[in-house]
Protein backbone atom coordinates (compact mmCIF):
# COMPACT_ATOMS: atom_id res chain seq x y z
CA UNK A 1 0.00 0.00 0.00
CA UNK A 2 1.39 3.41 -1.04
CA UNK A 3 0.48 6.84 0.28
CA UNK A 4 0.78 10.12 -1.66
CA UNK A 5 0.46 13.50 0.05
CA UNK A 6 0.11 16.74 -2.08
CA UNK A 7 1.71 19.51 -0.02
CA UNK A 8 1.03 22.33 -2.76
CA UNK A 9 -2.14 24.30 -2.43
CA UNK A 10 -4.16 25.04 -5.57
CA UNK A 11 -3.10 28.70 -5.39
CA UNK A 12 0.56 27.73 -5.48
CA UNK A 13 0.26 25.46 -8.47
CA UNK A 14 1.90 26.67 -11.76
CA UNK A 15 1.04 25.66 -15.27
CA UNK A 16 3.66 23.73 -17.15
CA UNK A 17 3.10 25.86 -20.33
CA UNK A 18 5.40 28.88 -20.99
CA UNK A 19 2.44 31.34 -21.34
CA UNK A 20 -0.68 31.38 -19.28
CA UNK A 21 -3.67 33.70 -18.96
CA UNK A 22 -2.31 35.55 -15.95
CA UNK A 23 1.01 36.32 -17.62
CA UNK A 24 -0.82 37.54 -20.71
CA UNK A 25 -2.94 39.82 -18.56
CA UNK A 26 0.14 41.25 -16.90
CA UNK A 27 1.90 41.82 -20.24
CA UNK A 28 -1.25 43.40 -21.70
CA UNK A 29 -1.56 45.65 -18.66
CA UNK A 30 1.93 46.97 -19.37
CA UNK A 31 2.00 47.13 -23.20
CA UNK A 32 -1.48 48.54 -23.84
CA UNK A 33 -0.98 51.73 -21.79
CA UNK A 34 2.42 52.11 -23.39
CA UNK A 35 0.90 51.89 -26.87
CA UNK A 36 -1.81 54.35 -25.92
CA UNK A 37 0.75 56.79 -24.49
CA UNK A 38 2.90 56.40 -27.60
CA UNK A 39 -0.06 57.05 -29.92
CA UNK A 40 -1.12 60.08 -27.93
CA UNK A 41 2.44 61.38 -27.94
CA UNK A 42 2.66 60.85 -31.69
CA UNK A 43 -0.58 62.75 -32.25
CA UNK A 44 0.54 65.54 -29.94
CA UNK A 45 3.88 65.82 -31.72
CA UNK A 46 2.15 65.82 -35.10
CA UNK A 47 -0.22 68.53 -33.88
CA UNK A 48 2.69 70.61 -32.63
CA UNK A 49 4.50 70.27 -35.96
CA UNK A 50 1.34 71.18 -37.86
CA UNK A 51 0.74 74.19 -35.63
CA UNK A 52 4.35 75.30 -36.09
CA UNK A 53 4.09 74.94 -39.86
CA UNK A 54 0.81 76.87 -39.82
CA UNK A 55 2.46 79.71 -37.91
CA UNK A 56 5.30 79.79 -40.47
CA UNK A 57 2.81 79.92 -43.35
CA UNK A 58 0.80 82.65 -41.63
CA UNK A 59 4.00 84.64 -41.12
CA UNK A 60 4.89 84.25 -44.78
CA UNK A 61 1.38 85.27 -45.83
CA UNK A 62 1.49 88.35 -43.61
CA UNK A 63 4.77 89.27 -45.26
CA UNK A 64 3.54 88.55 -48.80
CA UNK A 65 0.03 90.03 -48.52
CA UNK A 66 1.08 93.70 -48.90
CA UNK A 67 3.22 92.77 -51.90
CA UNK A 68 0.30 90.90 -53.43
CA UNK A 69 -2.00 93.87 -52.95
CA UNK A 70 0.60 96.18 -54.46
CA UNK A 71 1.03 93.76 -57.37
CA UNK A 72 -2.73 93.75 -58.00
CA UNK A 73 -2.79 97.56 -57.97
CA UNK A 74 0.10 97.72 -60.43
CA UNK A 75 -1.55 95.09 -62.63
CA UNK A 76 -4.81 97.10 -62.73
CA UNK A 77 -2.89 100.29 -63.46
CA UNK A 78 -0.96 98.57 -66.25
CA UNK A 79 -4.19 97.23 -67.75
CA UNK A 80 -5.74 100.72 -67.60
CA UNK A 81 -2.68 102.32 -69.21
CA UNK A 82 -2.59 99.70 -71.96
CA UNK A 83 -6.30 100.20 -72.64
CA UNK A 84 -5.80 103.97 -72.73
CA UNK A 85 -2.87 103.60 -75.13
CA UNK A 86 -4.97 101.37 -77.38
CA UNK A 87 -7.80 103.92 -77.41
CA UNK A 88 -5.36 106.74 -78.18
CA UNK A 89 -3.87 104.74 -81.04
CA UNK A 90 -7.36 104.09 -82.42
CA UNK A 91 -8.21 107.77 -82.02
CA UNK A 92 -5.01 108.80 -83.81
CA UNK A 93 -5.60 106.29 -86.62
CA UNK A 94 -9.19 107.41 -87.17
CA UNK A 95 -8.44 111.14 -87.31
CA UNK A 96 -6.64 113.52 -89.61
CA UNK A 97 -4.66 116.45 -88.24
CA UNK A 98 -6.51 119.10 -90.17
CA UNK A 99 -4.36 121.98 -89.03
CA UNK A 100 -1.48 120.39 -90.93
CA UNK A 101 -3.66 119.96 -94.01
CA UNK A 102 -4.78 123.60 -93.93
CA UNK A 103 -1.16 124.69 -93.49
CA UNK A 104 -0.27 122.59 -96.54
CA UNK A 105 -2.94 124.42 -98.56
CA UNK A 106 -1.56 127.78 -97.44
CA UNK A 107 2.05 126.80 -98.18
CA UNK A 108 1.36 125.35 -101.65
CA UNK A 109 -1.10 127.93 -102.99
CA UNK A 110 0.57 130.31 -105.48
CA UNK A 111 0.22 134.05 -104.86
CA UNK A 112 -1.86 134.23 -108.04
CA UNK A 113 -4.53 131.99 -106.46
CA UNK A 114 -7.41 133.38 -104.42
CA UNK A 115 -9.28 130.81 -102.33
CA UNK A 116 -13.01 131.48 -102.04
CA UNK A 117 -14.32 128.38 -100.25
CA UNK A 118 -12.96 125.32 -98.44
CA UNK A 119 -15.22 122.42 -97.46
CA UNK A 120 -14.27 119.20 -95.64
CA UNK A 121 -16.73 116.33 -95.95
CA UNK A 122 -16.73 112.85 -94.45
CA UNK A 123 -18.53 109.85 -95.91
CA UNK A 124 -19.18 106.76 -93.80
CA UNK A 125 -18.78 103.46 -95.60
CA UNK A 126 -20.56 100.44 -94.16
CA UNK A 127 -18.20 97.47 -94.10
CA UNK A 128 -18.77 93.75 -93.90
CA UNK A 129 -20.10 92.45 -90.55
CA UNK A 130 -16.67 91.09 -89.61
CA UNK A 131 -14.91 94.40 -90.44
CA UNK A 132 -15.22 97.78 -88.72
CA UNK A 133 -16.86 100.67 -90.62
CA UNK A 134 -14.63 103.28 -92.26
CA UNK A 135 -14.79 106.96 -93.10
CA UNK A 136 -13.44 108.72 -96.15
CA UNK A 137 -12.69 112.43 -96.03
CA UNK A 138 -12.74 114.85 -98.93
CA UNK A 139 -11.30 118.37 -98.99
CA UNK A 140 -12.80 120.65 -101.64
CA UNK A 141 -11.11 123.96 -102.35
CA UNK A 142 -12.70 126.53 -104.65
CA UNK A 143 -10.83 129.56 -105.85
CA UNK A 144 -10.11 132.14 -108.52
CA UNK A 145 -7.10 132.97 -110.64
CA UNK A 146 -6.40 135.22 -113.57
CA UNK A 147 -4.06 135.57 -116.52
CA UNK A 148 -3.12 133.75 -119.67
CA UNK A 149 -1.31 131.18 -117.53
CA UNK A 150 -4.25 130.62 -115.17
CA UNK A 151 -4.49 126.91 -115.95
CA UNK A 152 -0.77 126.52 -115.28
CA UNK A 153 -1.24 128.18 -111.87
CA UNK A 154 -4.00 125.74 -110.96
CA UNK A 155 -2.04 122.69 -112.13
CA UNK A 156 1.01 123.86 -110.19
CA UNK A 157 -1.16 124.29 -107.10
CA UNK A 158 -2.54 120.76 -107.51
CA UNK A 159 0.91 119.20 -107.97
CA UNK A 160 2.47 121.00 -105.01
CA UNK A 161 -0.47 120.07 -102.80
CA UNK A 162 -0.37 116.35 -103.59
CA UNK A 163 3.42 116.18 -103.02
CA UNK A 164 3.45 118.17 -99.77
CA UNK A 165 4.85 116.17 -96.78
CA UNK A 166 1.62 116.70 -94.83
CA UNK A 167 -0.48 115.01 -97.54
CA UNK A 168 1.94 112.30 -98.61
CA UNK A 169 0.72 108.88 -97.51
CA UNK A 170 -2.75 109.97 -96.40
CA UNK A 171 -4.11 111.58 -99.59
CA UNK A 172 -5.31 109.09 -102.14
CA UNK A 173 -5.73 111.49 -105.04
CA UNK A 174 -5.75 115.20 -105.85
CA UNK A 175 -7.64 116.34 -108.94
CA UNK A 176 -8.83 119.53 -110.60
CA UNK A 177 -12.52 118.71 -110.43
CA UNK A 178 -13.69 121.89 -112.12
CA UNK A 179 -12.06 124.64 -114.19
CA UNK A 180 -13.67 127.32 -116.30
CA UNK A 181 -14.22 130.96 -117.03
CA UNK A 182 -15.46 133.25 -114.30
CA UNK A 183 -18.99 134.24 -115.36
CA UNK A 184 -19.54 136.87 -112.68
CA UNK A 185 -20.38 140.36 -113.94
CA UNK A 186 -17.13 141.84 -112.65
CA UNK A 187 -14.90 139.12 -114.17
CA UNK A 188 -12.27 139.93 -116.77
CA UNK A 189 -11.38 138.12 -119.95
CA UNK A 190 -8.75 135.89 -118.35
CA UNK A 191 -10.43 135.37 -114.97
CA UNK A 192 -10.95 131.71 -114.14
CA UNK A 193 -12.63 129.73 -111.36
CA UNK A 194 -11.62 126.26 -110.28
CA UNK A 195 -12.21 123.53 -107.73
CA UNK A 196 -9.51 121.17 -106.44
CA UNK A 197 -10.62 117.98 -104.76
CA UNK A 198 -8.45 116.00 -102.33
CA UNK A 199 -9.58 112.45 -101.67
CA UNK A 200 -8.11 111.01 -98.43
CA UNK A 201 -7.53 107.34 -97.82
CA UNK A 202 -10.14 105.40 -95.88
CA UNK A 203 -9.68 105.48 -92.15
CA UNK A 204 -11.28 103.25 -89.48
CA UNK A 205 -14.21 104.88 -87.78
CA UNK A 206 -13.53 105.78 -84.19
CA UNK A 207 -15.43 103.55 -81.77
CA UNK A 208 -17.30 105.14 -78.89
CA UNK A 209 -17.64 103.39 -75.53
Amino acid sequence: MSLSVDLITPEERRSASAINVKSLSRIGAIILPTLIIFAMGHLALKGMLTSSRLRVLESRWESAEPKQKQSLKLSKRLHYNMQTATELDAWKTSRIEWHQQLRAVMETAPTSIQATMLVIAANRNAAAPASPPTRKFTLNLEGKTSGERAMLFVESFKHRLETHPATTGIVEAVAVANYGADISTSAGEFDRVFRIECQYRKRPEETTQ
